[in-house]
């Protein structure tokens, strides 16, 4: 018997430029990026059960795990020894957390750059925090979600952020209380987003790309100072021309979102995925999706917009 559940939606992101800085003594490296949600969604419903184990899970795609390597358990897992620690902490009697059951209706492409896995346990973690109805600020979320991979955090509050670190430290741009003319409006575009069947693992990404902290363009000066159209040169990704060397196809996409009229395009995060940004509304972009789709008929192609809160 079920107590109570709650649906949740799980965006995807893009990345404005990507720079990859330098590598550090922990293996990781510092990176310097915009990380900017899309409407692309994964549906997740968590359930609150009577007697059953802690934490199960079951996924529309067959192919994903569903045990303690998969973000969203772990995340739950997580949140729920936090909340036991928290009430020791307060020297109160825990009360017992009843188990919970995730279903996660993928949609988002898994290893493509776009951030979904990240988002999903973003989204158990909020999700849960109100079924157990947690106080966030005693669990700590954010520190929680930085636990779980570094760009989890941008999930929990996904309005335009420049990102630095290994993308865990983040710095809105976008301010909500803006009465004018709100620097949201810079973030607004219809985005097209192509996914070739190509997989790029993060850690190969990393081996090939040579690290550069340099003269490097200011990201977060060009985004918000220039339209897309003049982000050429100043607003790129450093992942993309090593990747694109062994994934022709990635180029090739990125060259026909431009020639379809797209403002800018790229590849997102280590990839696969690339984006073409379009004026917001415009007609042109919808029948450039049509035409990249007939284009490439094996890739995963979506269209629709950038949000900001």
């Amino acid at each position: 018997m079920q107590l109570a559940d709650l649906t949740a939606y799980a965006p995807a992101k893009i990345n404005l430029g990507l720079h990859v800085l330098r590598r550090r003594d922990d293996g990781y490296h510092d990176i310097d990026t915009v990380f900017v949600a899309i409407g692309w969604t994964d549906r997740l419903t968590l359930r609150l059960e009577e007697e059953g184990p802690p934490v199960s899970m079951t996924c529309s795609d067959r192919s994903l795990p569903t045990g303690e390597e998969n973000l969203c358990v772990r995340a739950a897992l997580m949140l729920r020894s936090a909340a036991a620690a928290s009430g020791r902490a307060a020297r109160k009697a825990a009360k017992p957390l009843p188990p919970v059951h995730i279903h996660l209706e993928k949609h988002i492409p898994h290893g493509a750059g776009l951030g979904g896995g990240s988002s999903d346990a973003a989204a158990v973690l909020q999700g849960l925090a109100k079924l157990w109805s947690l106080d966030a600020k005693a669990v700590s979320l954010p520190i929680l979600a930085a636990r779980l991979g570094a760009d989890v955090p941008f999930f929990l509050h996904p309005v335009p952020s420049r990102a630095t670190g290994i993308g865990e430290k983040l710095e809105p741009l976008v301010d909500a209380r803006a009465s004018e003319v709100s620097v949201s409006d810079r973030f607004t575009w219809t985005v097209i987003v192509v996914v070739p069947k190509v997989h790029v693992s993060t850690a190969e990404a990393y081996s090939l790309v040579k690290p550069n902290d340099t003269n490097r363009p200011d990201l977060v000066h060009a985004v918000t100072s220039f339209p897309p159209a003049a982000w050429y040169g100043l607003v790129e990704n450093d992942f993309e021309r090593v990747i694109a060397r062994k994934h022709p196809e990635i180029m090739a996409i990125h060259e026909h979102l431009e020639t379809e009229g797209a403002l800018h395009s790229s590849m997102s995060g280590s990839g696969s995925a690339v984006y073409g940004l379009f004026k917001i509304g415009s007609e042109e972009a919808y029948s450039a999706y049509i035409n990249i789709r007939n284009a490439f008929p094996g890739a995963r192609t979506w269209v629709g917009t950038t949000f900001t809160s």
